[in-house]
C-alpha cells in the first residue's frame, strides 16, 4: 500500500498506480498550462508597447501608485517606490508624449497614463468607447454602494439629475455662514491658545486642524448636524462620532476580510460600531426629513443643508427615477468625502505655499479687509464671496500644485484612438498625433501630471496665482475662499523659525524633492500633507 493510499484511508479511492510522482507531474502540467496562459496574455499586452511611448511595469498602476520595476535604467532611479506625486510630468517628458503606455505583467494588463487635456475630454465625454470601472479605482467610492461617482450611463444620468439640482445658492450660503462661524468660534481660539509672547502660534499637524474645520462645516451645511471641536466634544450624538470614525478608520473597513471583524478586538468593535451608526443615523435622518417633507407641503421650510435639498429633489421624482435610501446614503458619503477630505487637503497645501509668499498674503489681506471690514466675520454674507477673486486664485494655484484627488480611471470598451501630443524639452507647444487604444485598456487620467506640463503651465513648479486671474471664475466655491480669507485676515502665515534652515533646499536637491521632503504626501484617501507645521502670527 502506498503512502497516498494510507492517507486516503482505502484502496478503493486511489488507483494503485497513482503515487506522489504522478501527483507532482500532474501539478507540474497544470502550472505549465497556467504559465503558458500567462505568457500569452503578457505578450498580448506588451505587444501594444511596440512603437509607442511607454515602459513595462511589474504590477499594474493602483490608486495613485505606479510600481515600475522594468524599463530603462534611467527611469528606475527616478521611479523607485513611485507615486503620481513623484511622477508628475517627468514620465511624459522622458517619452516625449502626453500619453504613456504601461503594460503590466502580474496580472497582464494594459494601462494608458494620460496627461493631455484633449485626451481627458475625449475619455470623459465619449460614453460609447469609454466607461467607469472598478478595476484599480479607489475603493472608497464603492464603500456604501452606487453613487454619482461610481455609476455610468443611464444610472449616472438619473442620479446626476437629482444630485445636481440639490446644489443651490441657499446651500452655498449655508457653507459660507458655517465656515465663518467655525473660524470665528473655534479655529481662531484653537490657534491663539498656543501663542507665545510675540503672538506666534506653531501649529503642528496643520492638516488635522483644517480637516476638523471642514468636518464641522460639512456636518452642519451638509447634514444639519452640529459637529463639535474634538476637545470640547462632550456630546453623545452618534452621527458626530460616526462621521469621525468613517473618515479616520476607513482603511480597516476597506482591507480587512469579513472574518476579521469577528475577532475579539476593541478597536475593530469600535470601527464596526461607527460604520453601523453612520449608516443607521443617515437612514433615520432621511426618514425624519422625508416625514418633514410631507408635513410641510413638500418643503423643508428654511432649512439650507444639502441633505434637505437632496431629499426635496428626490421626492419630486417618480417611481424608478428616485434614488433608493442606499443610493442616498452612498451619495451623502461622497459629499462628506469631497467636502471634508478634498477641501481640507487642498487648503493645507495652499497654506504651505502661501507661507513662502508673504506678498500674496498681503494681497489676500487687502482683499479680505475690503470684504469683511472691521465687523465680526460672521456678519458678512455669502454675496461677498464674489469679491474674493484673488483669494480664490491662490486656492486654485494651490490645488494645481497639490491636487487632492489626482487620478481618474476609465476603461476602453471598443478599439479606438485618443489624442496625444509630443512634449518638447523647451516647454513649447507639442505636435498633436493620434494613439491607438485597444478594447479592455485601462485609462488613468493623471491630473497631477497635467498640472506640471510646461506647455500648459509655464514654469510649472512656480506658485503663481496670476495664472487664474483671467476669464470667468467660480464664485460658488464659498468654503475654500471663506477659510483662506478669514485665516489671512487675522494671521501672517510663516515658516516656523526652528524649521527655516531645514526647509531650505539642500545640495543636489531639486525644488520638487524639497517639497516632497517637507509635505510628505500621504496618498491613502487622496493627496494629503503629513505632520505639516506652520507658524501663525497675529496681525
Amino acid at each position: 500500500m502506498s503512502l497516498l493510499q494510507l492517507w486516503a484511508g482505502t484502496h478503493d479511492l486511489v488507483p494503485e498506480w497513482i503515487g506522489w510522482q504522478q501527483i507532482a507531474g500532474g501539478v507540474g502540467v497544470v502550472l505549465a498550462i497556467y504559465a503558458l496562459q500567462w505568457a500569452f496574455a503578457a505578450f498580448q499586452v506588451v505587444k501594444h508597447l511596440r512603437g509607442k511611448p511607454g515602459l513595462i511595469s511589474f504590477l499594474p498602476p493602483f490608486g495613485m501608485s505606479v510600481p515600475v520595476l522594468l524599463g530603462p535604467s534611467s527611469l528606475r532611479g527616478n521611479l523607485q517606490n513611485p507615486t503620481i506625486w513623484r511622477l508628475k510630468a517627468d514620465v511624459y517628458k522622458r517619452f516625449n508624449s502626453t500619453v504613456v503606455v504601461i503594460p503590466s505583467l502580474f496580472p497582464p494588463k494594459l494601462t494608458y497614463l494620460l496627461s493631455d487635456p484633449e485626451a481627458f475630454d475625449r475619455v470623459n465625454t465619449d460614453k460609447v468607447n469609454f466607461e467607469k470601472t472598478t478595476l484599480f479605482n479607489h475603493p472608497l467610492v464603492y464603500m456604501f454602494g452606487d453613487n454619482l461617482a461610481n455609476t455610468d450611463g443611464e444610472d449616472w444620468r438619473r442620479q446626476r439629475k437629482i444630485v445636481a439640482s440639490s446644489f443651490t445658492d441657499r446651500n452655498n450660503a449655508a457653507v459660507w455662514e458655517e465656515t465663518t462661524q467655525v473660524v470665528a468660534n473655534n479655529l481662531y481660539s484653537k490657534i491663539d491658545s498656543s501663542a507665545d509672547a510675540n503672538g506666534v502660534s506653531i501649529v503642528t499637524q496643520l492638516e488635522d486642524i483644517v480637516a476638523t474645520v471642514t468636518l464641522m462645516v460639512v456636518g452642519k451645511a451638509g447634514f444639519g448636524i452640529q459637529v463639535l471641536w474634538p476637545e470640547a466634544d462632550k456630546s453623545n450624538v452618534p452621527f458626530d462620532h460616526a462621521m469621525r470614525t468613517v473618515l479616520r478608520d476607513f482603511p480597516a473597513k476597506l482591507f480587512l476580510p469579513n472574518w476579521a471583524w469577528k475577532l475579539p478586538s476593541s478597536y475593530l468593535a469600535r470601527v464596526d460600531k461607527g460604520y453601523k451608526e453612520f449608516y443607521n443615523s443617515l437612514l433615520n435622518i432621511i426618514a425624519d426629513r422625508r416625514a418633514g417633507v410631507t408635513e410641510v407641503s413638500g418643503t423643508h421650510g428654511d432649512r439650507k443643508d444639502l441633505l434637505a435639498h437632496l431629499i426635496d429633489a428626490n421626492e419630486a421624482e417618480n417611481g424608478k427615477a428616485k434614488l433608493s435610501d442606499e443610493e442616498l446614503i452612498s451619495n451623502c458619503f461622497i459629499f462628506l468625502l469631497a467636502g471634508h477630505e478634498t477641501t481640507s487637503n487642498s487648503i493645507s497645501g495652499t497654506l504651505f505655499y502661501l507661507a513662502h509668499h508673504p506678498e500674496y498674503q498681503e494681497q489676500i489681506f487687502q482683499e479680505a479687509s475690503a470684504v469683511f471690514g472691521t465687523a465680526p466675520i460672521t456678519e458678512t454674507s455669502f454675496e461677498a464671496n464674489s469679491s474674493l477673486r484673488f483669494t480664490f486664485a491662490c486656492y486654485q494655484e494651490g490645488v494645481r500644485l497639490f491636487s487632492p484627488g489626482p487620478v481618474v480611471v476609465k476603461k476602453c470598451v471598443k478599439d479606438t484612438y485618443i489624442p496625444s501630443r509630443t512634449v518638447p524639452a523647451d516647454g513649447s507647444a507639442g505636435e498633436p498625433f493620434q494613439m491607438f487604444v485597444p478594447k479592455g485598456a485601462i485609462m488613468r487620467e493623471n491630473i497631477q501630471g497635467l498640472h506640471y506640463l510646461p506647455e500648459f503651465w509655464p514654469d510649472p513648479f512656480k506658485y503663481s496665482p496670476s495664472r487664474f486671474m483671467k476669464g470667468e471664475w467660480n464664485t460658488k466655491a464659498s468654503e475654500a475662499t471663506a477659510l483662506l480669507a478669514t485665516i489671512v485676515l487675522r494671521y501672517h502665515i510663516e515658516i516656523p523659525a526652528h524649521l527655516k534652515e531645514d526647509w531650505k533646499i539642500r545640495p543636489g536637491e531639486t525644488e520638487d524633492q524639497r517639497r516632497t521632503r517637507i509635505l510628505k504626501p500621504d496618498i491613502l484617501s487622496g493627496m494629503r500633507p503629513d505632520k505639516l507645521q506652520l507658524a501663525f502670527r497675529r496681525r
